[in-house]
């Protein structure tokens, strides 16, 4: 476990490398994380939060996963 607890987390996004290459919709990354579909700042936030584990780039309504940091 690392220092700041993170692993957890990290274990948590994990399932991301899998669809590395994809797009998903909003919906979709949520089901994949088992996370509460959120709407204003704490989409914005939980979007945040995925991408200090995860490249996205928004390709109209959906984001595609470039790749794991």
């Amino acid at each position: 476990m690392s220092i700041n607890g993170d692993d957890s987390l990290e274990d948590k996004y994990a399932i991301l490398q899998n669809y590395i290459g994809q797009e998903l919709s909003y919906k979709q990354l949520c089901g994949l994380l088992n996370e509460e579909i959120k709407g204003g700042k704490a989409k914005q936030y939980q979007l945040r939060r995925i991408e200090q584990y995860f490249e996205l780039c928004k390709i109209r309504q959906k984001y595609k996963i470039i790749k794991k940091y």
